[in-house]
């Protein structure tokens, strides 16, 4: 796949004067632990600092995340920005593991690192997201988990580039598309579909370890636990957490948000890994590892993520590390 070119210069004919915002001269925003989330105090005093619209910030931030991209194997970076109905901005890029022998599906996506962020955040829906690529199917559908999809309004900026210091206009007119998901994804296929609902930062479903798991307790396991609760797992009832620990002792974690269309599905794994990523950690730092899962048809029945997240684990993290896989079950209905 070739790098995305340069954007070319917009016709003469075109004499409005534009205002161009270079992200490098943003000033550095006040951050909820996350160099990748834009808190929502902070994202008014930019707008209101740098002249901008929330959409306008939204798309100046772009190549900030354009920047933080990982694709070794497509050489395609791609840069999101979401705006949480909180007022939160979430930022995110595309992830690529080219370690032998990890599958393309491993991916992540632009559009599910900001969906993951939000979801981390406790955000309740994100109402607008900014992207330097048209969302290719995989995102579209993936985007059909959040509350009022396709109402969602998608923005694809038609000057955008690979590039990680591209200057991006808030001239209203210089957008490729500027419209709600239901358009790019009408007739949609999503948890409605299957009798489920969305996802939703709030619910958390009670698991505790099997019975006859003999893990020592500690706040790693207890951190994927709490992962594992609150996942998002309405198709398969196969909630599952990672909790990673860096060198430091520092915690991530990450829980998967399942699709209803299965494929789109983002692991656990990857939902730590952007954890990581979004704090600006790397992934190497990474001594010991843990993921709770709940076994699938009752104990004693196969875990979906655990020979997947154990091979990745070994891919990205520190080779001293330590990596532990334990199952759990519900205790209570969801809450």
């Amino acid at each position: 796949m070739k790098k995305n070119a340069a954007c070319p210069p917009l016709p003469s004919r075109t004499r409005k004067k534009r205002r161009l915002v270079n992200p490098e001269t943003l000033p550095a925003p006040t951050l909820d632990g996350s160099c990748f989330v834009v808190s929502s105090a902070e994202r008014a005093r930019l707008e209101v600092q740098l002249g901008l619209t929330s959409m306008g910030l939204l798309r100046a931030l772009l190549s900030r995340a354009l920047s933080r991209s990982v694709c070794p194997i497509s050489h395609f970076r791609c840069g999101a920005a979401g705006l949480g109905s909180s007022g939160a901005i979430y930022l995110g890029t595309n992830l690529e593991f080219n370690a032998a022998g990890r599958p393309l599906s491993e991916t992540v996506h632009a559009e599910q690192f900001v969906t993951a962020s939000a979801v981390s955040h406790g955000e309740a829906s994100l109402t607008a997201i900014a992207v330097t690529a048209m969302p290719c199917g995989h995102c579209r559908q993936f985007l059909q988990e959040l509350p009022a999809a396709a109402a969602m309004r998608i923005v694809v900026p038609k000057c955008s580039s690979s590039s990680s210091s591209s200057s991006i206009s808030d001239d209203g007119d210089a957008v490729q598309y500027d419209g709600t998901l239901g358009t790019l994804l009408p007739h949609a296929f999503g948890p409605t579909s299957l009798g489920k609902g969305c996802v939703d930062a709030a619910v958390r479903t009670p698991l505790a370890l099997v019975a006859d798991d003999d893990a020592p307790s500690s706040a790693l396991i207890a951190a994927a636990l709490a992962a594992a609760e609150r996942s998002h797992a309405p198709y398969s009832s196969g909630q599952a957490g990672v909790a990673l620990r860096t060198r430091d002792g520092t915690l991530f974690v990450g829980g998967v948000i399942e699709s209803a269309a299965f494929n789109p599905t983002l692991g656990p794994m990857q939902a730590a890994l952007i954890a990581m990523h979004s704090r600006g950690v790397a992934w190497s730092d990474v001594v010991e590892g843990a993921l709770v899962e709940v076994e699938t048809g009752g104990r004693g029945h196969a875990l979906r993520f655990a020979d997947s997240t154990r091979a990745l684990f070994a891919a990205v993290a520190a080779r001293d590390s330590r990596f532990a896989v334990h199952a759990a079950e519900v205790t209570v209905e969801a809450v």
